[in-house]
């Protein structure tokens, strides 16, 4: 079986923020997170102090932290913006417009320079100019009360697992690390998805929770992953560009739903974790969500 005992350091916290529209508020191109995290980051630093902005949006790491971590001198963020479930643009008056912030350990502490981020009255969502610059008022914010983690740590499992990619995955696979998914041909491998999330989970644990040391996967657990069979796989893969200071990124993966059969059981509470923290590349403007439905 797998010791998952380092995990238990791990915490968070879920703020839900609604906004009610005042006047009609158009989101810009490509995808919402992108956006709403820029728009959470100037209002950040207009309204919080600077240890504060610089602790949350660009913490740095020692170098012996980096060089432990694997991550460079920048490490995970230690927050998620997930906006919301929905792929319109376009709210009128009276409409809500609903996300969710996720704070990964120390960060829990600056909850409130965040919510006081998103009530100013500065606080842009939409177009920049003309129709559709959206403002709006606070309805309620409020914090979403969950297992802790160490009680999902504990989640009883099953031979099987639905799993539905809800915003873009980025996953990226092979020497040229090109995005799975891109070509039909691709199959996302149960040990291709769980590699990656205990990836993520650790070095968010020990940058901003006080883990100390890697989960790992003993040979047994390994050959378990690689045995699970694929049952049912149907994804699309949806790209977006962003252009910031003259250069082109990349945004974007594969959504849709897989089944997986096999000795699933004892990988349970990594993909409960997983549902909350994400998985893949750019995880915190809101990829790579999914949702199990089993």
């Amino acid at each position: 079986m797998i010791d998952l005992s380092p995990l238990e350091t791990l915490s968070f916290k879920i703020i839900e923020c609604v906004l009610q529209v005042k006047e009609t508020l158009i989101l810009q191109p490509g995808f919402a997170g992108i956006h709403l995290r820029e728009a959470m980051g100037n209002s950040l630093k207009a309204s919080a102090p600077e240890s504060v902005y610089q602790e949350i949006w660009d913490a740095q790491l020692s170098q012996q932290s980096a060089d432990e971590l694997k991550t460079g001198a920048f490490p995970p963020r230690g927050y998620i913006i997930e906006p919301p479930d929905t792929h319109k643009r376009r709210f009128e008056e009276g409409e809500f417009f609903v996300f969710r912030l996720i704070l990964l350990g120390r960060l829990q502490k600056y909850a409130d320079s965040f919510i006081a981020a998103v009530a100013r009255e500065e606080f842009w969502l939409g177009r920049k100019e003309g129709l559709g610059r959206g403002k709006f008022e606070v309805k309620d914010i409020f914090e979403i009360e969950l297992f802790s983690p160490g009680m999902l740590l504990q989640t009883a499992g099953s031979n099987s697992a639905v799993i539905n990619f809800i915003t873009p995955t980025r996953l990226k696979t092979g020497p040229t690390q090109r995005p799975l998914m891109l070509y039909k041909e691709d199959r996302l491998e149960f040990s291709s998805l769980i590699r990656p999330l205990l990836n993520r989970m650790n070095k968010l644990n020990q940058a901003y929770c006080g883990g100390e040391k890697d989960i790992m996967l003993p040979e047994e657990a390994e050959n378990s992953a690689r045995l699970v069979t694929i049952r049912k796989q149907s994804f699309s893969f949806v790209e977006f560009e962003e252009e910031k200071r003259g250069r082109i990124k990349k945004f974007g993966g594969f959504t849709g739903e897989i089944i997986y059969s096999g000795d699933i059981g004892q990988f349970a509470p990594i993909l409960r974790l997983g549902e909350i923290l994400h998985v893949g590349s750019d995880y915190v403007y809101g990829f790579g969500k999914y949702e199990l439905l089993n």
